[in-house]
């Protein structure tokens, strides 16, 4: 722990997961706080004070300053640690075109699926499950395209960048409707009837 900077984390949040991993990469090793997002303890007048927003993660720099949004959290902490987030701005650029694709266009696709899953909002119809599925395997072909690269991270980079921590998180959420499908498919063969196992593969990138 150093300087009395603190993130506060859901463990189940996606979003946060990425900055959990790189505190402990980078080494700085900031002091961490769980935040239980099913009890409102994002609501308490005390967090409030801290972020009107109320979303997890967020990182308190200082007693006058806190930030939120994952990404906005990453780029400070590549910038704090100097690892992985390039000083060359052309570079650098790259990075932030992932950060923001993946938070402007990836993202969205894996809430929709998955958040009625995990209980964050209500389930989708069996029709909108399967639209919003086959929308989110067209999103992570279309991501394999445009930045990945065979025997390298993200963009091509040859080490890993923040945009690698921000996106891995967001593909490994993306798992629980295999998960999720797969518990269905069992309880339903208990009752008798006849269960559907979802292959998730399309949701590997290649």
């Amino acid at each position: 722990m150093s300087e009395g900077k603190c993130l506060y984390k859901a463990d189940v949040s996606a979003n946060s997961v990425g900055c959990i991993a790189f505190n402990e990469f980078s080494g700085l090793k900031w002091e961490t706080k769980s935040v239980d997002l099913m009890k409102g303890e994002t609501r308490t007048p005390e967090f409030l004070a801290m972020n009107p927003l109320h979303i997890c993660p967020t990182l308190k720099i200082n007693k006058d300053l806190s930030i939120w949004e994952s990404n906005a959290i990453l780029r400070y902490m590549g910038s704090s640690s100097k690892k992985a987030y390039p000083e060359n701005i052309e570079q650098r650029a790259w990075v932030d075109t992932m950060l923001d694709y993946r938070q402007c266009n990836f993202y969205p696709k894996v809430s929709t699926v998955c958040y009625g899953f995990l209980g964050f909002r209500k389930p989708g119809s069996e029709e909108e499950v399967k639209k919003g599925k086959a929308a989110l395997e067209a999103e992570i072909k279309q991501f394999g395209d445009a930045f990945l690269k065979e025997g390298k991270f993200m963009g091509g980079f040859a080490e890993p960048t923040i945009a690698d921590f921000s996106m891995i998180s967001a593909i490994e959420f993306a798992k629980v409707i295999k998960v999720k499908r797969k518990s269905q498919s069992k309880e339903k063969g208990k009752q008798g009837e006849k269960g559907t196992n979802h292959d998730q593969t399309a949701l590997r990138p290649k």
